[in-house]
């Protein structure tokens, strides 16, 4: 809503070139990670109580844009029209539809975060604000929008009344350039800071003191106040089971996952090796080539202490599965008496050249640079706790993959998330011996 219908002084097409005309674009997105306990900054299994939930606006511009880039910032939040309802129906219509083709073309992604949902409360709030369950909330917000505009805006409005009288230690200001430009637009961040923010009207006296609290509290030591709600919450939408999201769709997208770490374990680097190898070498022929999917996946999250195995444009789901249960046995064999098992084994430089890539991707360019270094900071990450997991990484050898796959093996709360079409699951229920999936939605 907020970048999409205008503000007091400008249209939604005048916020639109005006964005145009002075700067690179702009966009808002919500950011949430789990944090490291201070002084850790490596990878254990976290106890999800310590989240950092934040709005980003971010932007590109030339050093002579500054303020204009500043500005549109203030206008956007302090004056953005919130009161537009034939502008909220067609948005949150938009939104519908653009979720449920997602979830038929892309539903790897949705398999993802459902799965992750079961087990940490990043995962779940990240499915509410961006899965399968964000459908759910649009439909229902559409409703109220065409049914019962004044109750929606007001939640519109003291949701941005909370964003705007934040602590002012909880915002953030994050720059990336140059030495010259930074130089050459110090004035302009000395003018925001000063006179931007904060943006309550009733704050702007000079007063650093906010309408929400005077100070915010230090997530990385206190618990979120988004945890309690959200367990209690998680037993009912989330539980541990084995579900399909049904859809129209030709092809299905499968996965499994669980617990392979326990609360306070440390996660080393040589598991993403492992993760590599399961993905490149037994995974890949036996769903890719031998089942004909179009890919598959490994996703280990050292935070949550899970993995989960996806498949991408499935035609064999039961297939699938049966596959992904065999997959601990098939690596446990390759690690004792196989190709892995070999002196200087060629395979095992093989997968610690691919977790490598996958770490270091190509060379990101300047803004990326500067939001990966804020992401890193945000979540507590460390150099010394990157170099290690590195390290971790180059040092694997046959006895770290026997490992991980004894922990596949004895995978802890195991879930299937499916999405695909009536048929398939018809087809896959007919089938005996396959373990019984529940339809929980219908996209």
């Amino acid at each position: 809503m907020m970048m999409e219908t205008g503000t007091s002084a400008l249209s939604d097409k005048q916020l639109d070139q005006q964005i145009g005309i002075h700067t690179g674009g702009i966009n808002m997105n919500t950011y949430i990670t789990d944090v490291n306990p201070p002084g850790e900054g490596g990878h254990i299994v976290l106890s999800g109580n310590n989240l950092r939930t934040l709005l980003f606006l971010s932007g590109k511009c030339m050093p002579d844009k500054a303020s204009k880039l500043f500005g549109l910032y203030v206008q956007i939040l302090k004056n953005a029209n919130l009161d537009s309802p034939q502008k909220a129906v067609q948005i949150l219509q938009e939104m519908v539809s653009e979720i449920k083709n997602d979830v038929s073309s892309s539903g790897t992604s949705y398999v993802l975060k459902r799965i992750r949902a079961r087990y940490s409360v990043k995962g779940f709030v990240d499915e509410q604000m961006d899965g399968v369950a964000e459908a759910k909330a649009m439909e229902f917000f559409l409703g109220l929008a065409r049914e019962h505009w004044g109750t929606l805006l007001g939640r519109l409005e003291r949701m941005r009344h909370a964003i705007l009288g934040s602590a002012r230690e909880g915002m953030i200001l994050n720059l990336t350039g140059d030495k010259k430009v930074l130089s050459l637009i110090s004035s302009d961040v000395r003018e925001f800071l000063t006179k931007g923010v904060p943006l309550i009207p009733e704050l702007d006296s000079g007063s650093l003191e906010t309408s929400a609290s005077a100070s915010l509290q230090d997530f990385a030591t206190t618990s979120h106040p988004w945890v309690m709600p959200a367990m209690d919450v998680m037993s009912k939408d989330a539980p541990v089971r084995d579900e399909m999201i049904v859809t129209p769709t030709k092809v299905s997208y499968v996965g499994k996952g669980g617990l392979l770490y326990d609360l306070g374990e440390q996660v080393t680097g040589s598991a993403t090796v492992a993760a590599q190898y399961l993905k490149h070498g037994y995974l890949y022929e036996n769903i890719r080539l031998r089942n004909g999917a179009y890919g598959a996946w490994t996703a280990l999250a050292s935070a949550e202490g899970t993995l989960v195995l996806l498949s991408y444009r499935d035609p064999e789901l039961g297939k699938t599965l049966e596959v992904f249960d065999l997959a601990a046995d098939d690596l446990l064999e390759d690690a004792t008496s196989g190709v892995l098992a070999e002196k200087g084994s060629p395979a095992i430089t093989t997968a610690i050249i691919g977790a490598i890539g996958s770490l270091d991707g190509s060379a990101l360019p300047p803004d990326e640079v500067g939001w990966e270094s804020l992401t890193q900071w945000l979540k507590g990450s460390t150099v010394e706790g990157r170099q290690k997991w590195r390290d971790e990484i180059l040092k694997t050898q046959a006895s770290d993959f026997t490992d991980f796959a004894q922990r596949l093996k004895g995978w802890k709360q195991p879930s299937i998330a499916v999405v695909g079409s009536q048929f398939a699951y018809d087809e896959y229920s007919a089938t005996a011996g396959y373990p019984p999936l529940e339809i929980v939605a219908n996209i």
